[in-house]
């Protein structure tokens, strides 16, 4: 078992059965789903974007449009991040 920082990770992604959690020096991977962490992360800094993503928004530098609907995130550390318009009333504050 490993103790992650809530404020070192990136995001969460999954291909099923495990997730993948991207920290800024490390990966790891873990068989709980998307749904589970979403219970045990804190709502205000991270939010579901697509239906295999969760992103924290403390690591969000800017938001590109894809021109249908779509954003992609693009992280401080480089990394972009596709934001579906399926989930957009959960990311939809952060292009005010």
């Amino acid at each position: 078992m490993v103790m992650i920082k809530t404020d070192s990770i990136y995001s969460i992604s999954t291909d099923k059965p495990y997730s993948t959690i991207l920290t800024d020096n490390r990966t790891y991977i873990d068989d709980r789903s998307l749904r589970a962490f979403e219970a045990l992360l804190n709502p205000k800094d991270f939010i579901r974007v697509h239906r295999s993503t969760i992103i924290n928004l403390n690591h969000i530098k800017q938001l590109s449009s894809r021109k249908n609907g779509d954003y992609d995130a693009v992280l401080v550390n480089g990394g972009k991040i596709r934001m579906s318009r399926h989930y957009r009333k959960n990311w939809n504050a952060l292009l005010q």
